[in-house]
C-alpha cells in the first residue's frame, strides 16, 4: 500500500476514534475505561507517526541523492569539452531528463508525506488534551 494512502486511512482511523472516546465520554461511561483506551490510542498513533516520519527520513535522503545526481549530470554536460564525441553529451542529456522527472515524482511524493505527517501531529495533541481532561 502506497505510503498516501496508508497516511489517509490512519487520519480517518484517527479521527473516528477520537469520535467514538467523546461519545463514549459524553454518555457519561466510565471514565476511566475511556481514559484508558485514550492513552492506548495515543501510544499506537505516536508509534505511527514515529513509522512515517521514519518513512519522511528516507524519501528526503532520497530526494537529495537524485538531486545531487541531477545537477552534477548537469554540470557535466555543460562543461566544455573539446571531445569529438557528440554522443556523450546526448547520453548526458538523456540522463538528466531522466532523473528531472524522477526527482519532479519524488519531491511530490515527498510533499504529500511530509504534510500528511503534519496533519497528524494535531490528533496527538487532541488525544493528550483529551487524557487530561478525563483524568
Amino acid at each position: 500500500m502506497l505510503m498516501d494512502k496508508r497516511l489517509k486511512q490512519h487520519d480517518e482511523f484517527i479521527k473516528s476514534e477520537i469520535e467514538n472516546l467523546t461519545d463514549e465520554l459524553a454518555k457519561k461511561r466510565n471514565p476511566d475505561d475511556v481514559n484508558s483506551r485514550a492513552c492506548s490510542l495515543l501510544n499506537y498513533h505516536n508509534n505511527v507517526i514515529k513509522y512515517f516520519q521514519h518513512e519522511r527520513l528516507i524519501h528526503l535522503l532520497v530526494t537529495f541523492f537524485f538531486a545531487v545526481l541531477l545537477i552534477t549530470s548537469l554540470i557535466i554536460m555543460f562543461i566544455p569539452n573539446d571531445f569529438e564525441y557528440y554522443y556523450i553529451d546526448n547520453f548526458l542529456l538523456i540522463i538528466s531528463a531522466i532523473l528531472l522527472v524522477v526527482e519532479v515524482f519524488y519531491v511530490r511524493y515527498y510533499y504529500y508525506l511530509e504534510n500528511g505527517t503534519q496533519k497528524l501531529y494535531k490528533y496527538s495533541k487532541v488525544l493528550f488534551e483529551f487524557i487530561q481532561k478525563t483524568s
